[in-house]
């Protein structure tokens, strides 16, 4: 079975969605691999010329990749995934917001634009995702938006609290959908069952309200993780996830209450 074939079976004969991604890693994240980490970043600032040339060279190859896979399966994928990498620590981002507006962000634009528009044409109702772990701020979220990104990914939760999935529904839910959520580094390793179904209803409760959120694990799935907890966390989304969704905040959600008392004092 070729992947056309497969991803037409998927989409007519399954409930599932599909998600494509063409190449390994996004423009910063090949940009560090080609040159090291080091040398990339004092690049923003000691050879800028150097990396705006790198970037556009990534940029048009990246667009080519996105083309042949939209060339080959379009009609079938729901969202494409567009430059993922990382763009943030758990504590904060790897640049500044000022880098990333004047030297990195032009760069998302084009591919997006670019494969959104060449996307569309074969499927109307296609979307645009992107993905970075760590505690991405809300001033970068906006900015991804303004190059035309529709989704997020992989929306950690063991991050600074102002970037955690509740505070990014909180401030972008009207705005863009969110794809993820579940503790890959604590809850779904080392927890019991009843810990990974806990995290379920607290994150569907946080990010679930208005729609626009795809549950899954914050990351792949490793071997460390307990086919139970697996198991758990899928059964939980089918059981408390059912619309519409209970007012009342179970046990463990972030409400945003507790952030706002400590901002107002």
């Amino acid at each position: 079975m070729t992947l056309r074939d497969y991803c037409k079976f998927i989409h007519e004969e399954t409930p599932f969605a599909i998600m494509g991604q063409a190449g390994r890693g996004g423009l910063f994240e090949q940009a560090k691999y080609m040159v090291g980490y080091a040398k990339i970043f004092s690049d923003f600032i000691e050879a800028p010329e150097f990396l705006e040339a790198l970037l556009t060279k990534l940029t048009d190859i990246e667009i080519e990749f996105n083309k042949v896979l939209i060339d080959l399966c379009g009609e079938y994928i729901d969202w494409i995934r567009v430059s993922p990498e990382d763009l943030a620590s758990e504590n904060t981002t790897f640049i500044s917001l000022r880098m990333f507006n004047k030297q990195l962000k032009k760069h998302y634009q084009r591919a997006t634009l670019a494969t959104r528009e060449y996307f569309l044409n074969k499927n109307p109702n296609g979307k645009i995702q992107f993905h970075s772990c760590g505690a991405v701020p809300e001033t970068f979220m906006r900015g991804l938006i303004d190059c035309g990104v529709d989704g997020y990914d992989s929306l950690p939760p063991k991050v600074d609290r102002k970037s955690n999935p509740a505070a990014k529904k909180r401030a972008l839910g009207k705005e863009m959908f969110f794809y993820g959520g579940i503790d890959v580094q604590e809850t779904l390793p080392w927890g019991k069952p009843d810990d990974v179904r806990a995290e379920v209803r607290a994150r569907i409760w946080e990010v679930g309200h208005g729609g626009g959120y795809l549950l899954s694990s914050s990351h792949r799935l490793e071997h460390d993780v307990p086919v139970e907890n697996t198991l758990a966390m899928i059964e939980e989304a089918h059981e408390y996830g059912v619309y519409p969704l209970p007012e009342a905040p179970p046990p463990g959600a972030d409400t945003g209450e507790e952030r706002a008392e400590v901002e107002n004092t």
